[in-house]
């Protein structure tokens, strides 16, 4: 899964992409939120989704033809967290209007 790969200076070298961290300001992965989780740093679930949504965006800026591989990976990734967090989100505003 390319979304769980944690690209800093050290590895985006290593990848042959020396210029990752010069384009993409804040780098997110999947490694990272799943850690975020498990030591329950998020004070809401809007900083969850605002996290998924930075990988999304963070691979569209840097694979922005949208042939690439994984710019089509990360809108089928956009595609399925929404549809997965509809709900959740739904069943959270329940009640609330």
């Amino acid at each position: 899964n390319p979304f769980r790969i944690v690209i800093n200076e050290k590895t985006s070298l290593d990848m042959g992409i020396p210029d990752y961290c010069k384009i993409i300001e804040k780098p997110m992965n999947l490694a990272y939120i799943q850690k975020k989780v498990n030591d329950k740093s998020y004070e809401t679930l809007q900083e969850f989704v605002e996290d998924v949504d930075l990988i999304v965006t963070n691979c569209l800026k840097f694979n922005d033809h949208p042939e690439n591989p994984y710019n089509i990976a990360a809108k089928e990734l956009r595609k399925r967290f929404k549809k997965l967090i509809k709900p959740v989100v739904q069943s959270l505003t329940k009640g609330q209007s």
